[in-house]
């Protein structure tokens, strides 16, 4: 019976503690301010504290447990806002900024950024190009002076590269030499630039002669280039019939073959105005720049050969399919030699690049230099002497080339001191138009022009031909000038 009474008591109590919250002591089963604890029952209220712009939202709870005050709190599930409406002031090139100064929007907060330097890219430069301009050895240089109000700040950089040299060059400045060769000096022609520069001119001319002074004696063998044209070649009363012919380009020597220069090549002076008593150059002349002459056609298409082999050129004159002239055999010397039969089929290799005698037109296109008068400087006569040595003044000797005016293309002696041989046989004008006529096929004579120390101004002239000797022929008053392509 006692026991029944024990359970009894136990189900009120454990009834009465359904009313309460206060803890329970397990170990002990015995009630504490009236009942068994039992967990709580939250009612949470989510986000209940807002997020603020440092603090993420708070969830609120209360227990809804009979009799249960108790109270609770969480982290919510809305981050942290971050401030806004900040009042940043971004830096200047004079002026510094702020990572931000104001009240925040959200949370009203009064907050104090903090204070940023001046930002140098902030300048609106306005930049001159190559303010200080470029040399031949600095770079040029740009400045700028800051466009901002009130910012007097300037600045600069490398601007364009320097410049190549600009160099004026003056070919042949100190001219060749048969030693040396000639010396191309050269200004800078960009501004304020002093530099000079120098550099190889053309090359040395050689020697052509056997042991002598080149200081003195030195040949100045000087092709000069003639561009090719169309002129009329005769004159009325002196060669005709007149007739329209082109020629091609090609050089001539500026001077006749003077005796130093024949005898280098051909190892003798046939001259017969050679120094000797009687034969002596005027006072101050040199005797071995005196022309060569006693010279036959045939020596002359020797001496050609043998000269352009000398300077690494192709010989042009071919005779019985050589063109050594040591093949050719002897000479011939006089106008009914049986060898003449063979020299005679001499014939020119047009593509070959060496030395040859003119052609008769070639010779005159070359001596009327763009003119159609007497002479290439004109009609008058008493000005012959300034160009020419003939009858009138040559005191009846040869005289040293160059000594007297060249010609407007810079030709001396194509008047007078000693005729020229041609390559042409002689023969009458064709009365028709021609392109680098070499005229007649075959003939006696060989053409001579340009008139000697002895004859009369009439035989000096431009148009005028001489005519009356053999390949054959050495005389005092004859001698030639080359040709090449």
């Amino acid at each position: 019976m006692q026991l029944f009474r024990n359970i009894i008591i136990t189900l009120i109590l454990l009834t009465f503690s359904l009313s309460t919250c206060e803890l329970w002591d397990i170990n002990e089963l015995r009630i504490q301010a009236g009942g068994l604890c039992i967990n709580h029952n939250w009612d949470w209220t989510l986000n209940a504290i807002p997020a603020k712009c440092t603090e993420t939202s708070k969830d609120t709870a209360i227990c809804v447990n009979s009799g249960c005050v108790a109270t609770n709190i969480r982290n919510g599930n809305i981050l942290a806002l971050g401030h806004e409406g900040v009042n940043a002031i971004l830096p200047t090139c004079q002026t510094p900024g702020n990572t931000g100064a104001g009240t925040c929007t959200r949370c009203f907060e009064v907050l104090t950024g903090e204070i940023m330097p001046v930002n140098p890219a902030a300048h609106d430069w306005e930049w001159i190009i190559d303010a200080e301009p470029p040399t031949c050895e600095v770079a040029g240089k740009d400045t700028a002076t800051c466009n901002n109000p009130g910012c007097e700040e300037i600045d600069e950089r490398v601007g364009s590269d320097a410049l190549e040299h600009d160099w004026e060059w003056i070919i042949d400045a100190e001219p060749p030499t048969c030693e040396v060769a000639g010396k191309d000096t050269a200004t800078c022609n960009n501004p304020g630039c002093e530099e000079i520069n120098e550099r190889i001119g053309t090359a040395a001319h050689g020697h052509y002669f056997n042991g002598r002074d080149c200081t003195v004696l030195c040949f100045d063998f000087d092709m000069l280039e003639i561009t090719g044209g169309i002129f009329t070649m005769g004159q009325n009363g002196i060669a005709t019939p007149t007739r329209e012919v082109t020629l091609t380009s090609f050089s001539m020597s500026k001077y006749t073959v003077t005796q130093e220069l024949y005898q280098a090549v051909m190892g003798i002076n046939p001259s017969y105005f050679n120094g000797g008593n009687g034969r002596e150059p005027d006072a101050d002349e040199i005797q071995n720049k005196r022309p060569v002459e006693q010279v036959s056609w045939y020596d002359a298409i020797v001496f050609c050969n043998l000269l352009s082999i000398k300077e690494g050129l192709l010989p042009v004159y071919s005779i019985a399919e050589s063109t050594d002239p040591k093949a050719w055999g002897p000479i011939p010397t006089a106008w009914d030699d049986p060898l003449r039969d063979i020299w005679d089929a001499v014939i020119i290799l047009e593509d070959k690049t060496g030395y040859r005698l003119p052609t008769e037109a070639q010779w005159e296109y070359a001596c009327r230099a763009g003119t159609t008068t007497d002479w290439h400087f004109g009609d008058d006569e008493s000005e012959l002497e300034e160009y020419a040595w003939y009858l009138a003044n040559s005191n009846n000797i040869t005289h040293q080339v160059g000594l007297l005016k060249p010609n407007q293309w810079g030709l001396y002696d194509m008047h007078g001191n000693v005729f020229e041989w041609c390559w042409d046989w002689w023969g009458y004008y064709q009365n028709i138009n021609e392109a680098d006529p070499k005229g007649a096929v075959s003939g006696t004579y060989r053409v001579e022009r340009g008139g000697g120390w002895f004859h009369s101004a009439t035989n000096t002239r431009s148009a005028y031909r001489d005519y009356y000797n053999y390949p054959v022929h050495r005389s005092y008053n004859l001698g030639f000038r080359l040709v090449r392509p």
